[in-house]
């Protein structure tokens, strides 16, 4: 019997992006307090979730986030329980990653895979798609969230995605849909998500939401 395509996002879900950007920050700053959470505002992006103190128009950070992204930086950290997890749900499901990032961080996710012995068994470096075609601060500025397009397009069944607007994008296109990380992320408090939360809550398309990855499993 042929498997089902399970498309998996990769920062935030497969690994600890957003924290290790705040890290990021924080050590290139030199000054913890000169950076704070500011209210989240809609079409949230990395450089969306944290305000440097006297950066004006947002130049410094835009320019750290820029930096963060285009370099091939220290291992993220691997998601608590992913790796055990995927391994069970790659007996049922044929895995993919689905990523926003550039297609200059395939080296990048490369590493991470082969980093652990059972991520190299369940993935197919070849079953890798990367939505954005350049790493350039305006390509960065000017992307939209549309995951449901390519997950159509390579016959994605179901997308693990921890942001809203991938989610609803997805089930449009008529993919199943698991939300990852309810209230765990800036992005899950930005000023239009009840909006976007009750459409996904209310589609028949939507699987459900997953505060870790062993709520993953008991899903799926």
């Amino acid at each position: 019997m042929k498997k089902l395509k399970l498309g998996i996002d990769f920062d935030d879900v497969m690994v600890k992006t957003h924290r290790e950007f705040i890290k990021f920050i924080y050590n290139k700053v030199g000054d913890i307090k000169k950076v704070s959470k500011i209210k989240i505002p809609k079409g949230t992006r990395y450089n969306d979730t944290v305000k440097i103190e006297g950066d004006k128009n947002n130049e410094m950070i835009e320019k750290l986030t820029f930096e963060y992204f285009s370099t091939n930086f220290e291992m993220i950290p691997i998601m608590d329980n992913a790796e055990y997890v995927l391994g069970k749900l790659s007996e049922k499901y044929e895995l993919w990653i689905v990523s926003s990032r550039p297609v200059t961080s395939r080296e990048f996710i490369n590493k991470m895979i082969d980093s652990s012995p059972i991520f190299q068994k369940i993935f197919d470096k070849n079953k890798i798609i990367l939505q954005l075609t350049e790493m350039t601060k305006e390509s960065l500025l000017k992307f939209k969230y549309n995951k449901g397009k390519v997950c159509s397009e390579y016959g994605i069944d179901i997308l693990i995605d921890d942001y809203y607007e991938n989610v609803y994008d997805a089930m449009n296109y008529g993919v199943k849909a698991v939300k990852f990380g309810e209230k765990k992320y800036p992005w899950d408090r930005a000023i239009d998500i009840k909006e976007i939360e009750k459409k996904c809550l209310n589609n028949k398309l939507f699987i459900g939401v997953a505060y870790n990855w062993i709520s993953v499993l008991n899903m799926l």
